[in-house]
């Protein structure tokens, strides 16, 4: 059973998700959670390339640009797990500001 959920909000970030991705995997894998992103309408390959390239990831491309907070619960309606988390796409693998991550909603 899914206990866990991370919900990724991601656009134009392919760069950026292909390194994080391959850790966060690993660490899902260890975890048994499950791995959510919705890209934000990318004109960069974002989608194709986690479709493709790491299909174990559900993830679900928004033809419009809806925002973090519509793309977040897109997610959040797909979410089978018990604890969730969700971090905003914008977080940069370069070592640039990160914003605060959404620690473990529990589902009600």
């Amino acid at each position: 059973m899914t206990t866990t959920t991370v919900s990724l909000v991601a656009q134009n970030q392919r760069i950026d998700l292909e390194r994080l991705l391959p850790t966060l995997l690993q660490a899902a894998e260890l975890a048994e959670a499950e791995i959510l992103l919705v890209d934000n309408r990318s004109a960069d390959g974002t989608y194709a390339y986690v479709q493709n390239c790491l299909p174990i990831i559900k993830v679900t491309h928004n033809g419009s640009n809806s925002g973090y907070g519509a793309n977040r619960n897109i997610n959040l309606r797909l979410s089978r797990g018990f604890l969730r988390g969700s971090s905003r796409g914008n977080q940069r693998a370069d070592g640039g500001e990160m914003p605060p991550v959404d620690l473990a909603s529990e589902r009600q």
